[in-house]
């Protein structure tokens, strides 16, 4: 078996493995990544230097002076009638979007005390005339109009707030953007369907700062709307929260390691590991919330261990926490679209060699994969979509110009979590682009847990997905204000190690990169448990 290449370090591999050739997704030395967070184009200009170290400044100040993330004191974030919920779409997109989702709409409409006028579609409409229609004038009460806000294609999210009366900070439901926040659709364009409604990733990125969201994004094979989806997982969802789960308390906990691997290796025993055995005398986040679990690690986290869980054939946990390569294609690669993002298991023979029985995907999934209630954490390369353009290298032209090569046709939401949503889990927390052992793995320290312990111990504990998930906000604020500050000492002459600098930009964008799909209203009912 092939030699795992990561122990040729100073080297930097983030959890993926290439799906057509079995070597690792990207291969990237510290000098290389440490050019790319520090450089300047050589055409740029000294006023244009200036005005960007003075956004940094502006940025890194934005996040030191912000007490918290979220919402303001005196609202509870447990409550929709506080906190308020409401979709977003695109206002060229198709209004059948917000038809297929009509019984989500209608549900949380009533638990926010919405007396909703009566809906109407027409044949063709666009979301936006949907909205003309319906809602004729903005500035009435919120508990009196659908709870739909509209996003124009372009719009960056300053543009998006300013239209909506609010800016960046702790979020005040009462003055229009409720705190609860569920995206509709694509992220992106569709490669040679250029101009395609959309609602970009850093859209979502940004906003999720102060504001907790989500998006539900069902495609087919050519990336168009799967309409009968998205009412499936409204209607999923609807029914569960009226009715007694069919699991029980209990966690699963999945995560290959191979002994030629450091990746898995590390995510096995430095995430995995004191999940589930604790740490310094403390119980393990199961125990500690008092649910039983169900452990596959190492040998036990094969591709059919793992489609039983998923099945409930073996076990129905209401938690699965998973943490394995995701598997990856070359952008021109016919397999992408389908597998891009799929769960590597133990099946996988080592580097340099891999088949499709190796992962699991979401064709896999089944009619007879039942998992309504689940709620899923995958900590995997493209565990939740990729981006058209590769977010964590760019080429340098001649000009002194830079390009970011393409690694997907377009924007994407993974096929895996959207077929996991389909068949009745409530929401997948993933990351978009590459996953990076930094977020819980610093060198010289024991693991650094303490955000993932904080997202589960919240998810365990039955708050809303959109709340439970702040802790990376609160990391990706922070790692961004100290990335802007090292950057800011360079351009002054400060002599940073390239370690150091790159460590901390790997760090900002895996927080930055973690994404939520499904509706970030959704909970544990942990009062309706057994």
């Amino acid at each position: 078996m092939p030699a795992d290449p990561t122990r040729s370090m100073p080297r930097l591999y983030p959890n993926g493995i290439n799906g057509a050739t079995g070597a690792p997704l990207l291969q990237i030395d510290i000098a290389a990544a440490s050019q790319i967070v520090t450089y300047v184009p050589t055409n740029q200009t000294e006023q244009q230097r200036e005005e960007a170290l003075h956004q940094l400044h502006t940025t890194k100040q934005e996040h030191v002076r912000q007490e918290h993330l979220g919402v303001v004191f005196g609202i509870d974030e447990d409550k929709l009638d506080e906190s308020l919920w409401a979709v977003v779409v695109n206002d060229r997109d198709p209004a059948d979007l917000l038809k297929a989702l009509l019984p989500l709409i209608e549900h949380r409409s009533r638990e926010q005390g919405i007396i909703l006028p009566p809906l109407t579609f027409r044949e063709g409409e666009t979301c936006g005339n949907w909205y003309a229609r319906h809602v004729p004038n903005p500035n009435v009460p919120w508990q009196t109009r659908p709870p739909v806000l509209l996003y124009r294609s372009g719009e960056t999210t300053e543009r998006w707030l300013q239209r909506h009366s609010v800016s960046q900070g702790p979020v005040d439901p009462r003055r229009g953007v409720p705190f609860y926040l569920l995206l509709l659709g694509q992220p992106g364009d569709l490669g040679s369907n250029a101009g395609r409604p959309s609602i970009p990733f850093l859209f979502q990125y940004e906003l999720d700062m102060f504001w907790s969201v989500g998006r539900l994004c069902f495609t087919d094979a050519q990336g168009q709307h799967c309409y009968a989806d998205y009412t499936a997982y409204a209607e999923r969802v609807v029914a569960f929260e009226g009715a007694t789960p069919a699991y029980q308390k209990q966690v699963a906990f999945f995560g290959p390691r191979h002994e030629t691997d450091l990746a898995t290796q590390l995510s096995a025993d430095k995430l995995i590991t004191p999940l589930v055995h604790g740490y310094n005398g403390q119980a393990g986040i199961a125990e500690r919330n008092g649910f039983a679990q169900h452990v596959l690690l190492g040998p036990d986290a094969t591709r059919s261990n793992l489609e039983a869980v998923l099945r409930g054939t073996s076990t129905r946990p209401a938690l699965l926490f998973g943490a394995s390569h995701g598997v990856g294609f070359p952008a021109d690669d016919a397999r992408l679209l389908a597998h891009q993002g799929a769960l590597l298991c133990q099946d996988w023979t080592g580097f340099g060699s891999i088949r499709r029985e190796h992962w699991l995907a979401g064709e896999d999934l089944t009619s007879d994969t039942r998992m309504d209630g689940l709620i899923a954490f995958l900590f995997a390369c493209y565990g939740a979509g990729c981006p058209q353009e590769d977010q964590f290298v760019f080429e340098v032209n001649g000009n002194g110009s830079t390009r970011r090569p393409f690694i997907a046709p377009y924007d994407m939401i993974a096929q895996l979590p959207q077929r996991m949503l389909a068949h009745g889990c409530l929401a997948v927390l993933g990351h978009i682009d590459r996953a990076w052992s930094h977020s819980f793995d610093e060198q010289g320290i024991p693991a650094q847990t303490q955000a993932f312990e904080d997202v589960l111990n919240r998810i365990l504990a039955g708050k809303r997905l959109g709340f439970a998930t702040d802790q990376f906000n609160v990391r990706q604020a922070a790692l961004s204000s100290l990335l802007a500050n090292e950057l800011e000492n360079i351009s002054f002459g400060k002599n940073v190690p390239a370690t150091a600098l790159v460590a901390l930009w790997e760090a900002r964008n895996d927080a930055r990169n973690y994404a939520l799909l499904g509706d970030p209203a959704v909970r544990l009912p942990i009062e309706r448990m057994a």
